[in-house]
């Protein structure tokens, strides 16, 4: 699970390990949905479980030959979403549960659909903490949006939005410094090169920008809508 010698992965997209982990996240957002009870525990232990999963993985990172500047720095949205949860669980910060929620919703479902393969045999803390951190996002959001019904209003939309574009913004800063590829926004990501899409740099950050608001925007009229129609808003 800690190996830092690397081996070809035995995991494939949409193999039978990935499908597995892709099932659990969405019968688990189903039975949320369908149990449709809050609780305290489900909004605190999971989280804690996150962060000491993202302790093990950065601990990892400093004894392996992997680069910590290079790969191991949580400058990718689906991490930052996690932080600004626990912000927002633990410090009852609505903003940052909003935003967190909103990036998690989406990031979430496509990190579970389009998972990083690693060149590490499963089960390896780079493959657990990816799987959990894309379940954790998906359900938790699932959880805040149809549970716990958190409002979203058009002002948190706005915040949502230019905080996706100031964060995306600092990232690719960071890509043209460091030659990283922080949230896709230097170049496409290996499971779409491996289709042959690519576009330069310049491109990418716009089309990953532009990927996030449509997301963004698309959730939010589409929650609306439905909980228009079951009788309650998606405003506070």
């Amino acid at each position: 699970m800690f190996s830092i010698v690397s081996t070809p992965s035995n995991i494939h997209l949409f193999g039978v390990i990935h499908l597995l982990v892709l099932v659990t996240g969405l019968v688990t957002a189903y039975l949320i949905i369908r149990r449709n009870k809050t609780s305290k525990i489900f909004e605190i232990l999971p989280t804690i479980i996150m962060l000491i999963a993202y302790i093990c993985l950065y601990t990892w990172y400093y004894f392996s030959p992997e680069s910590f500047l290079l790969k191991g720095l949580p400058l990718y949205t689906c991490r930052i979403a996690v932080y600004i949860l626990a912000i927002g669980i633990f410090f009852n910060k609505k903003q940052c549960l909003k935003l967190g929620v909103y990036w998690g919703l989406f990031g979430g479902f496509f990190g579970l659909l389009l998972p990083t393969i690693f060149d590490y045999s499963f089960p390896h803390i780079l493959q657990i903490s990816t799987f959990y951190l894309h379940i954790y996002l998906f359900t938790t959001a699932v959880y805040y949006l149809f549970v716990k019904k958190i409002g979203m209003n058009k002002e948190d939309l706005r915040m949502c939005c230019k905080s996706t574009i100031i964060f995306l913004s600092l990232a690719h800063i960071v890509n043209i410094i460091l030659n990283t590829n922080y949230v896709a926004t230097f170049k496409m990501p290996g499971v779409l090169l491996k289709f042959g899409i690519n576009f330069p740099p310049g491109l990418c950050f716009l089309i990953v920008v532009t990927g996030y608001l449509i997301a963004i925007v698309t959730q939010f009229y589409i929650l609306k809508k439905i909980f228009k129609e079951v009788g309650q808003d998606v405003s506070d």
